[in-house]
């Protein structure tokens, strides 16, 4: 066992916990407010590509930031660099793989989600969890026992379940928006604003007031009336599902085949997205960027969603650092579950039997994935039953 792998098996259980409580979180909110970002207006519609390469420029400065809080020195931070950025040319050859591939991950998830509606893309991108799995297999060499595999399509039957009931109703026409609940009504604004000044003034120099004052005015704005094409949409998660099993497989075999810093990793990525998403800006959008500028239609929501994104690619990372591809994927599961029951409390979704029976099966396959396999090179005297012991002693 190297040493790499013995500072993963270190690691606080409470630290990991917490990566993948907030990865989870990250990914339930995510989801949804890209989908509104592409579809609340078609005039002033922002380009997709820009905000790509913003996360990756957010994200290389978060990594620098961690990195010199690691090595606790500006000394140290400029020998690191030298020696793992700027004389270490193979390396960001290496990790400009994963780059690329996120890259088209990250673009097809925003073609997608222009195309399809939030639930049908929630389902159909957790294809991503048995293709991570195949790509464990192949690409590390890791074994998974049966249980583990009934556990992987348990997954995907539960989240199917789950969207079950949503795929239906978003068969309606474009443009039309959910009835929010009775919690984000507008009578419910109302009287708020109309009740006892020093009361006003308490929720209005409340935080929480102001982001559900916010929340609930931007969700009574209908949705403009945009052309989807589903066959490029279902065409876009295919390829996104292909680029996240194999990226994530392959940048959890580099961080784990040596000690090298997961912060330096990530510069050495990021620096390799940064030029990738540049020229995929050129190439694709390149002269309405000249025409319209870098930052066209941009508002709080889309910047909203390129932290989102950043922050999560940042969680991504320490996820498969000190777990694996798999448990990220069942991460993203839960929030799929999480998403489901803010959109109960929200938007006044009711549960059916298939979300309850869904939520159940997923609880299950997360449980079930990460029981312990067991040792047999450890096993004891005692741990052999009694046919056993009678087969040893007879020979």
């Amino acid at each position: 066992m190297n040493e790499a792998t013995m500072a993963n098996e270190n690691v606080s259980v409470i630290f990991k916990v917490y990566c993948l409580t907030v990865m989870t979180l990250v990914a339930a909110t995510y989801t949804v407010a890209l989908r509104y970002t592409r579809t609340i207006s078609t005039e002033e519609l922002y380009f997709s590509t820009t905000a790509v390469c913003i996360a990756e420029v957010i994200k290389l400065v978060l990594s620098l930031g961690m990195l010199t809080k690691e090595t606790a020195s500006l000394i140290k931070l400029k020998a690191t660099l030298q020696e793992h950025i700027f004389c270490s040319p193979k390396e960001l050859l290496k990790l400009s793989v994963p780059s690329v591939v996120y890259a088209v991950q990250n673009n097809m998830a925003f073609i997608a989600l222009s195309n399809l509606d939030v639930a049908v893309y929630q389902v159909t991108y957790q294809l991503k969890i048995p293709c991570t799995a195949l790509c464990t297999v192949l690409m590390l060499n890791r074994s998974l026992n049966r249980l583990q595999w009934f556990s992987v399509f348990m997954l995907c039957g539960g989240v199917t379940l789950v969207q079950w009931k949503p795929a239906e109703a978003t068969k309606v026409q474009v443009g039309r928006h959910v009835t929010p609940s009775w919690l984000l009504s507008k009578p419910l604004l109302i009287s708020c604003d109309t009740t006892s000044s020093k009361l006003t003034f308490i929720l209005k120099i409340s935080l929480i007031y102001k982001l559900y004052h916010l929340f609930c005015s931007s969700s009574l704005i209908l949705f403009s009336q945009i052309e989807q094409n589903p066959v490029i949409g279902f065409i876009a998660i295919a390829v996104a599902v292909l680029c996240s099993g194999f990226a994530g497989v392959y940048f959890e075999k580099v961080l784990k085949s040596s000690e090298t810093s997961l912060w330096v990793r990530n510069i050495q990525m990021y620096l390799s997205g940064i030029v990738i998403t540049l020229i995929g800006v050129y190439m694709t959008d390149g002269e309405r960027v000249m025409e319209k500028g870098f930052f066209f239609g941009y508002t709080p929501w889309v910047f909203f969603v390129v932290f989102l994104a950043s922050v999560g690619g940042l969680y991504t990372s320490v996820v498969v650092k000190y777990t694996d591809n798999i448990m990220k994927g069942f991460s993203a599961a839960a929030a799929i579950v999480l998403s489901m029951v803010a959109s109960v409390i929200l938007f006044g979704l009711q549960i059916t039997m298939t979300f309850a029976s869904g939520a159940f099966f997923v609880c299950i396959s997360i449980y079930l994935y990460g029981l312990p396999k067991q040792d047999t090179s450890r096993l004891t005297w005692k741990d052999t039953n009694l046919e056993d012991k009678q087969k040893l002693i007879s020979v």
